[in-house]
């Protein structure tokens, strides 16, 4: 019994680190590149004047550089704390791991945040909001239903 309030902390933070592992595999880089996609199929839509839309582009260009970086960081931070989880190494290392992992997903979120506040700064209130629309998840319907008129309603 004197054994397992050793082992408990150690496998906490491994069960942890491991948690945190997976549950970001599928939120960094993937999750960019669809919404910047669904960002540019909608940006499209808003027939942007020429100056507007360089400027635009630029933008999202730096923040896809931008991005690129901070995956390789995450990924490399994941790979650093699956090689350190699967060597056995000690809670110290784990944890510095998870802080390491912990940033790069903040440094991404962070860039990824300034890219949309710098296309978003870039367009008129009206193309903001028409671009909102068009990026939310139902696309801008509210709760999937078609809009009634009101000579339609009982």
């Amino acid at each position: 019994m004197k054994r397992f309030p050793r082992i408990a902390p150690f496998a906490l933070v491994a069960f942890a680190a491991a948690a945190a592992a997976r549950s970001d595999q599928g939120a960094g880089p993937h999750g960019w590149g669809r919404g910047t996609h669904r960002m540019d199929q909608c940006l499209a839509q808003l027939n942007l004047p020429d100056s507007v839309k360089a400027d635009v582009d630029a933008a999202l260009a730096n923040g896809r550089t931008a991005m690129k970086a901070d995956r390789d960081a995450l990924q490399a931070a994941h790979s650093k704390m699956q090689t350190d989880l699967n060597s056995g190494a000690d809670k110290a290392t784990l944890g510095q791991d998870t802080l390491n992992v912990d940033a790069a997903q903040k440094k991404m979120k962070a860039d990824g945040k300034a890219t949309h506040d710098q296309v978003f700064a870039l367009l008129s209130q009206e193309q903001q909001d028409a671009l909102r629309a068009c990026v939310a998840p139902n696309g801008g319907k509210a709760g999937g239903a078609a809009p009634t008129t009101p000579s339609s309603q009982p």
